[in-house]
């Protein structure tokens, strides 16, 4: 078994960052791209549904018209003002007045940070309620693989989800797969980072060790 340098894993680990403004003008290798979408794949999957998933990236004008799906609807807003309210990763901005989170929050949803790709996430639709968690927990391991790949690469991430019916039928459709079948996880922006935020420290008492 090949063995890894545990101690650059886990600083690999712990410098990935959720990136909010890309480098729009800074094109991505496109074997880079090909090693993160393949890094998602590797993920542990749902016994329900092998390799249930499906990772499609969107450049260019395809890119544009995702991104367009996306800011049309308040829900991004309502996902950014939480994220910044309750989230770890918003502490260093606690002392921002009202009008300044506004403000990076409409600068972000005006396109999504610029970011000049967007994988979207995709999970066979189920009605059972166990077998969409583990599908839903499939895609999101899938997601960090993607992620971590992205940081390696020297590239930025930032993870978006929301519960919004229409939008979600609407992305499922621009993808060009059956809405019956097929349900819509998350969108990854994917690019240069423009921005890096600071770390936020990990709480204590977040782990134990037993016996």
């Amino acid at each position: 078994m090949t063995r890894f340098d545990p101690f650059q894993t886990l600083e690999l680990i712990k410098s990935r960052r959720t990136i909010r403004k890309f480098d729009y003008t800074r094109a991505l290798p496109e074997d880079a791209l090909q090693r993160v979408l393949e890094a998602g794949t590797w993920a542990p999957y749902s016994p329900y549904y092998i390799q249930g998933w499906k990772f499609i990236a969107f450049r260019g004008e395809a890119r544009d018209t995702v991104a367009s799906i996306i800011i049309r609807s308040r829900a991004i807003l309502k996902y950014l003002r939480y994220m910044y309210e309750h989230s770890p990763y918003g502490a260093e901005h606690e002392s921002w007045e009202e009008h300044e989170w506004k403000e990076y929050a409409h600068e972000f949803a005006k396109n999504l940070g610029n970011a000049p790709v967007i994988i979207l996430g995709f999970v066979p639709k189920d009605p059972h309620p166990s077998i969409r968690f583990h599908l839903l927990a499939s895609a999101f391991a899938a997601s960090q693989n993607m992620m971590l790949q992205a940081t390696a690469e020297g590239l930025g991430t930032g993870l978006i989800s929301f519960k919004s019916p229409h939008l979600e039928a609407e992305l499922v459709l621009t993808a060009g797969l059956e809405v019956d079948k097929w349900s819509f996880v998350f969108a990854m922006n994917l690019g240069y980072a423009a921005e890096r935020p600071s770390a936020s420290p990990r709480q204590d008492g977040l782990v134990e060790i037993r016996g």
